[in-house]
């Protein structure tokens, strides 16, 4: 009770009060963009597509190089770097793999997009896989992967073994607009912490 009646007398002046409050907004901050600077991190987004949109499918059919597409989907894969350390080819001792269950299998595979535009990597499609071949990924890399598939997807998956990375992490947003979401959790956490500081002061200066 001691302890507490001094720090109330302390945040009575408005200026310490503001002083703390900054304090501990700058620390929270440091503490938020500190932790994880050396992690390593892999994450990805799936999503599925019906090529045909009326159900049930009837007699139209999916054409592609001459050959009917029996239940065609399109995947849509991001894989991003998303955490603060590079990842090297010689890291992946199993590159990153989609893979289709049971019967399903791609039809054609491509890379829709990434980021930063120079990055070139490397596909090799298989009949029920898509890897990509070993490359350097710098945090904040994104590769964005379009691929047309035939039969049922509902078993997809993602597999790699990367050295430090214990599991690559699932996200429902791509790495692009998650970074974004973190930037303004980075912002609103220390406003959060100035506001409740000059709440509290505001309380004991009332009483």
């Amino acid at each position: 009770m001691v302890v507490l009646a001094s720090v109330a007398d302390v945040l009575r002046d408005p200026i310490t009060a503001l002083v703390v409050a900054v304090g501990l907004a700058v620390g929270v901050q440091f503490y938020l963009q500190r932790r994880g600077r050396l992690k390593k991190a892999v994450s990805y987004t799936l999503s599925v597509h019906d090529v045909l949109s009326i159900q049930p499918e009837g007699d139209l059919e999916v054409l592609y190089r001459g050959e009917v597409v029996e239940h065609p989907r399109v995947v849509v894969w991001t894989v991003a770097n998303s955490g603060k350390s590079e990842i090297t080819p010689n890291m992946m001792e199993r590159p990153i793999t989609l893979r289709l269950p049971g019967a399903a299998s791609i039809v054609n595979a491509e890379i829709e997009r990434t980021t930063p535009e120079e990055l070139t990597p490397n596909l090799r499609v298989g009949t029920s896989e898509v890897a990509l071949e070993p490359l350097v990924l710098n945090p904040d890399d994104e590769i964005r992967i379009k691929a047309m598939t035939a039969g049922d997807t509902s078993g997809l998956k993602v597999e790699a073994r990367i050295a430090g990375v214990s599991a690559l992490q699932k996200r429902d947003l791509d790495h692009t607009q998650e970074r974004k979401a973190r930037r303004e959790r980075l912002v609103a956490a220390p406003l959060l912490i100035v506001l409740f500081a000059l709440y509290l002061a505001w309380l004991i200066l009332g009483h």
